[in-house]
């Protein structure tokens, strides 16, 4: 039946319905069978999460799990909206084509007959007079009542047709994960969508109630790929720039009503957009190629195509392949319009400044912050690349032949592009910008990146549910060999200029302390095999960056104070993980036990060493001042105010945090042991601080920072030892007491060695 045909009433009277019922028994009968699999697909993801992989197994198995397990996740969803819908649309035709015969018996009742065809006749030959007149007036109220009958029932079919559609999806390869509780919910959507794109064709002529509908209902469907792909179709690529430049056209105040309105609106709209390019269908892909040709083109006379859509990107997961091809061009664009002009701006001067601003720099495309018209594009994409780890991966690849322990080695042209190279300005648009080391975006980035954890993933509340575990992979681990090679090895006096990266290198480092103490722990630049299991990483790979690399890295950080005391939180946390995984209960846990205070000590060392130096260095001739700064730096344990234990991780809150909002860390069990809970109820639960002299008067020496520094691997080594006495004989533990004895020492004496003066 075409859109336009009406129901006839030999159809409706005589239609199938039991095999829409047939059918609905069907979809009801799969959905019992999936969520009886639901439980084992679940711990399938979670057990492959938990598990320590090796090789392939790590990089293609787990990955493919996931994939499967929300797979299952969308069949089970689409398998429960088709059932709704069948039910729903059942019980619908049944009730118009029982109407039906309810109008052919009333009918009879009154001497009108139905045909088969449903043709009315009154049978007036039979009557005349008064009767005639009322038979005829109940003839044609026979014929109205069928009249409507087969117009709802057509408009039913056409819902329940539609519904069906929208609930198969436009993918043929995979599920469609929306979910219709039932069919009046799927027709609400449907018409919420048609609303949605005719308020969208008003654009700039909304008024701010208009406008809280339309941003509504972007919000409330930000999750439902039907409803997101229809809009984003209906609008194009093309219109949908226009309409983001028509809406952020106007000057309104930060405080005013319609400025709070466009900000959550830009959020909204980012979010839907996300979740449509997510679709497979050719019709999206086509949308796709339209953006990325629209790039170049300026939007309404006023700012490009890439400014527009990178302002929308600040919000929502994009599709990876959409994401990197966006962000080839880009690049690509920016290096030659940088290029084109000298890299040089009439106001903002310089060379490697963008020249954005040239292009009417009064226009604003973003409302999350005041300062930022967000008229640089490559803040909105780093944005979308920390929303969406993968992408953010593969865009910051190695190049092939990449080696972190040769230190001429390359990394890639992007990573080195906006660290060392790109100019970056608080506002691009201002008349006064101010230059900044670089954009915090990049840091959140190179985070999703590196760990696989998108900073919106750091939620305090979904961590105390246990919602986060380890995402690392190979891919992941070779960003991360680059961004250590890059700020330890080719320019360590980067971070020096680059505050605004303190608090993601901290995080990336704490996330890779497994790989960190392995590397300090063996002798030269090749690590030690006899250490692979102790440090086993729940990847199944490790950092290729060798011991010197990574003394080398934590020199830098270990002189920031940001970087210090979050890297010094996260080294002290895993290894009491660690030794929660290795209980002195047998020779070979104590010795692994032992290795582990071991590598721990030098690690320490080396970040204590540096930042003492750095201190002195900032404060020659200011011993008061130099006191306070390393008493502040000492002072890292009690600045921990939260924790929870995931499968592999540690969460931590600290105020520390900048941007992000906790710290993640891998220890050696899936559940945090005596070790592990004593420090978090001790030195996190009532914020108390066993260095009691690293707060006396706000003040402590450079003898004292160390020996605070000793005192805390001594306080372990004690713990541990003592745990040791009922299970290792006195001789053994004699032995491997005195080698970790000399390890925080070593530590120092590794960073003066092998690390760098203070800039």
């Amino acid at each position: 039946m075409g859109a336009g045909d009406r129901l006839g009433f030999e159809e409706l009277f005589n239609a199938p319905l039991d095999e829409l019922r047939k059918a609905r028994d069907s979809w009801d009968d799969q959905v019992q069978r999936l969520t009886e699999l639901q439980e084992p697909a679940e711990n399938m993801a979670g057990q492959a999460r938990s598990a320590s992989w090796e090789g392939e197994n790590a990089s293609v198995t787990v990955p493919h799990v996931f994939a499967q397990a929300g797979q299952f996740e969308a069949a089970l969803l689409q398998a429960t909206s088709l059932r709704n819908i069948c039910r729903d649309g059942y019980h619908r035709l049944k009730g118009y084509q029982d109407r039906l015969g309810e109008l052919i018996d009333e009918a009879a009742a009154d001497g009108v007959h139905v045909s088969g065809s449903g043709r009315v006749d009154a049978r007036l030959s039979e009557v005349d007079g008064e009767t005639r007149r009322i038979r005829q007036q109940r003839a044609l109220e026979v014929s109205q009542s069928i009249e409507s009958v087969l117009q709802s029932a057509t408009d039913a079919d056409q819902s329940i047709a539609q519904a069906l559609r929208d609930a198969k999806g436009t993918d043929p390869y995979a599920f469609n994960p929306v979910e219709y509780a039932n069919l009046s919910q799927a027709e609400t959507a449907y018409a919420d969508a048609q609303h949605f794109i005719e308020l969208a064709e008003r654009g700039s002529e909304l008024t701010d109630d208009e406008l809280r509908t339309f941003s509504w209902l972007a919000e409330y469907y930000a999750d439902d790929p039907v409803f997101a792909e229809r809009v984003t179709l209906a609008l194009g690529a093309e219109g949908t720039l226009r309409l983001w430049a028509d809406l952020s056209s106007g000057n309104w105040h930060p405080d005013s009503e319609r400025w709070q309105i466009m900000d959550g609106l830009q959020t909204n709209l980012g979010n839907l957009l996300g979740t449509a390019t997510r679709s497979d269908s050719v019709a999206m892909e086509q949308w796709e190629q339209d953006m990325l040709g629209l790039g170049e083109q300026p939007i309404n006379g006023g700012p490009r195509g890439y400014q527009v859509m990178s302002a929308l990107m600040r919000d929502g997961e994009y599709e990876t392949e959409f994401l990197l091809d966006y962000g080839e061009a880009l690049m690509n664009f920016e290096m030659e319009f940088v290029a084109g002009y000298g890299g040089s701006d009439p106001v903002l001067g310089g060379s490697g400044a963008p020249n954005w601003r040239l292009w009417h720099s009064d226009t604003r495309l973003n409302f999350g912050d005041a300062d930022d018209f967000g008229q640089d594009p490559v803040v909105g994409y780093m944005s979308a690349l920390s929303h969406n780890p993968e992408a953010s991966t593969a865009f910051f690849t190695a190049p092939e032949g990449f080696d972190p322990s040769d230190r001429e080695s390359e990394i890639s042209p992007r990573l080195a592009y906006l660290s060392q190279e790109r100019t970056w300005w608080t506002s691009p648009d201002a008349f006064v910008p101010e230059a900044i080391g670089i954009h915090p975006i990049v840091g959140e980035a190179l985070v999703a990146a590196t760990t696989g954890i998108s900073p919106e993933m750091l939620d305090p509340e979904a961590m105390e549910e246990g919602g986060f575990g380890d995402y690392r992979t190979a891919d992941t681990a070779r960003v991360m060999d680059q961004v250590m090679h890059l700020y330890g090895t080719l320019d360590p006096e980067l971070l020096s200029s680059q505050p605004e990266m303190s608090t993601a290198l901290g995080f990336m480092a704490g996330m890779y302390m497994d790989d960190i103490n392995y590397a300090v722990s063996g002798m030269g630049d090749e690590k030690n095999p006899e250490h692979a299991d102790i440090f086993a990483t729940s990847y199944g790979d490790t950092l290729e960056s060798g011991r010197y690399s990574t003394i080398r890295f934590l020199s830098v950080i270990g002189k920031d104070e940001a970087a210090y005391e979050s890297a010094t939180l996260l080294q002290h946390v895993y290894m009491l993980g660690k030794l929660d995984e290795f209980p002195p209960t047998d020779s070979d846990n104590f010795i692994s036990g032992s290795q582990v205070l071991m590598a721990g000590g030098e690690v320490r060392g080396i970040l204590d060493h540096a930042r003492a130096e750095q201190v002195a260095a900032d404060y020659v001739g200011d011993s008061e001042a130099a006191q306070a700064a390393l008493a502040s730096s000492a002072e890292w344990k009690g600045a921990a105010v939260g924790a929870a234990v995931g499968a592999g991780v540690a969460f931590v809150t600290a105020p520390f945090t900048g941007g992000l909002s906790g710290f993640l860390v891998p220890i050696g069990a899936d559940m945090g042991g005596e070790f592990l809970s004593t420090f978090f109820e001790g030195f996190i639960d009532d914020g108390s601080d066993s260095d009691g002299q690293a707060k006396k008067d706000g003040q402590l020496s450079r003898q004292g920072f160390f020996e605070a520094g000793e005192e805390d691997i001594a306080e372990l080594l004690n713990l541990y030892t003592s745990s040791a006495e009922s299970y290792i004989d006195r001789e053994s533990i004699s032995v491997q007491r005195s080698l970790v004895e000399g390890s925080y020492v070593n530590g120092r004496a590794s960073d003066e060695a092998y690390g760098y003066l203070p800039h």
